[in-house]
């Protein structure tokens, strides 16, 4: 049987007081909601690259207070987080 590859954040609260700030391994134990099935057209580095755009563009938005009510002006939207705020 073989295993699904996944990727995704070791720290629930990455964010905020990190405990741990990377990790390389083949196994480990942790939360399934802290993961996602890496899809098979994808390499490693790249998910990880599109999971750390997705983390940015969410906390930012979560920062600036943006709601279905607001609008806001996103400069340079070509790169991964600009696009995904987009």
């Amino acid at each position: 049987m073989e295993a699904d590859e996944v990727y995704g954040d070791i720290n629930e609260k990455a964010s905020q007081n990190p405990t741990q700030l990377g990790l390389l391994t083949e196994y480990i134990v942790i939360k399934e909601k802290l993961l996602a099935i890496k899809p098979n057209n994808l390499d490693f580095i790249l998910a990880t690259r599109i999971h750390l755009a997705i983390e940015t563009s969410h906390e930012g938005l979560e920062r600036a207070r943006f709601s279905v009510s607001k609008s806001i002006l996103v400069l340079d939207g070509t790169g991964g987080v600009g696009s995904l705020v987009i």
